[in-house]
């Protein structure tokens, strides 16, 4: 999973951060193209009471207030890798506790 180059991964994360941080609407009121030097870099999210700033090449989130306070910053690939470990971690569980499960049977019956 790429959550690096996904809009819609990337405007969903963005509604789940503000409401975590409890920063006002996560609906968002605006969306801009980031150009520099005639190259796309990212987009720019305008929520109610938090900007967001994603730069598409480093794969990261800055989110400031709207007097420009630095609020939080998230790399995505740490955040699919995270979410990829847990994915791992929960089919490893499964997995260990199928033989498990199947020994109560086989004793239940």
């Amino acid at each position: 999973m790429s959550i690096g180059t996904d809009v819609a991964s990337v405007r969903q994360l963005l509604g789940n951060m503000i409401s975590q941080l409890d920063r006002g609407s996560a609906k968002p009121l605006g969306e801009v193209l980031l150009h520099q030097n005639g190259f796309y870099v990212g987009r720019s999210f305008e929520f109610a009471e938090v900007r967001a700033i994603w730069f598409e090449e480093e794969a990261q989130i800055k989110l400031y207030d709207h007097e420009g306070r630095f609020l939080e910053s998230i790399c995505l690939f740490e955040s699919v890798e995270r979410v990829e470990s847990v994915e791992r971690v929960e089919s490893v569980e499964r997995v260990e506790s199928a033989p498990r499960a199947e020994q109560l049977h086989r004793s239940a019956a």
